[in-house]
């Protein structure tokens, strides 16, 4: 539910994705005084580039462990081709 909010909205009919029909961007009040035609350009540049998405604890700490590990196996095949060394 939405009470008490007095913004400015601005609605993109066509976001040139199959997946959105619509896009609504709430404009922040001091912005407001720009033309309708500025803040669509605004949008638009926004619906092309969306910014990106911060990867999650998981995505984080899945690469760390993928990391150690390449690190383990590569001490470890530098050891075993020095013991062959030998």
């Amino acid at each position: 539910m939405i009470k008490g909010i007095n913004r400015q909205v601005l609605e993109i009919q066509d976001t040139g994705s199959e997946y959105f029909e619509k896009a609504l961007f709430f404009v922040n009040p001091k912005f407001s005084t720009l033309s309708e035609k500025t803040l669509r350009a605004k949008a638009d540049i926004s619906l092309k580039n969306p910014p990106r998405v911060p990867k999650t604890r998981k995505q984080r700490i899945g690469r760390a462990l993928l990391w150690t590990a390449n690190l383990t196996a590569a001490a470890g095949a530098g050891a075993v081709f020095t013991a062959l060394i030998k």
